[in-house]
């Protein structure tokens, strides 16, 4: 039996601690306050500015620029999805459609995600263990399509496809420009995004959105809104 959330203070937390979901809920707003296999996970004390707080800027920035020139996509900062009844992870950045577009993610009445969203990504420096272990494992498990993890304390970067239910690591590719396959013209220039150049990563997401495969996905996003 878990410890009543109400009966303890914050002091009581710790890593790896039982709880409900409903208890989760009564823990209330926390950035980086997570629940995995239905034990709290708890954020790193602090969070540093090259570490964490830059890379994730420049990931918003590229996410967000595609959303305003895809409508229908949302996107989602540091935000609680509840995948399941023992998995409520905070993704640094989650890339989906909703139900009303063909999605999948609905909002709850509380206005928490619920579902896997199409893209989930982690700048992961203090938390790369667990962002390649049990949280690569929830989110295969639930059919998030692509995972990226940026590790960037060492500068690595992986990007996770789905496949017949597995991840499958995508290969550099050789001119640099990662393709989203769920996102059409969803492009990444890796480099621009190690160097945080806004404008680079701006530019080749601009290359993506010229393409037929870009121009095809907004039309089919609208007429699935149409249809809904």
């Amino acid at each position: 039996m878990t410890t009543s959330v109400k009966e303890i203070d914050w002091s009581q937390l710790s890593e790896g601690m039982p709880l409900s979901r409903a208890e989760f809920d009564q823990l209330g707003e926390c950035r980086g306050l997570e629940r995995l296999n239905g034990r709290l996970c708890l954020p790193p004390a602090a969070f540093r500015h090259r570490d964490h707080g830059q890379p994730h800027a420049i990931l918003a920035f590229w996410a967000t620029s595609y959303i305003a020139s895809t409508s229908g996509i949302e996107i989602s900062v540091a935000s609680t999805v509840k995948m399941d009844a023992d998995n409520d992870p905070e993704p640094d950045l989650s890339l989906f459609r909703t139900k009303s577009f063909g999605g999948r993610v609905i909002l709850d009445p509380e206005g928490y995600l619920v579902g896997a969203p199409e893209l989930a990504a982690e700048v992961s420096a203090s938390t790369t263990y667990k962002d390649l272990t049990v949280k690569y494992k929830l989110y295969q498990k639930h059919g998030v399509n692509e995972y990226i993890v940026w590790n960037t304390e060492v500068g690595k970067f992986d990007w996770f496809e789905l496949h017949d239910g597995r991840y499958q690591l995508r290969p550099t590719p050789e001119d640099g420009i990662y393709r989203s396959s769920v996102f059409p013209g969803l492009w990444l220039d890796y480099q621009s995004l190690q160097a945080f150049d806004y404008q680079g990563v701006l530019a080749t997401l601009q290359s993506g959105f010229a393409t037929p495969e870009h121009a095809k996905f907004v039309q089919q996003l609208a007429v699935a809104r149409g249809s809904t």
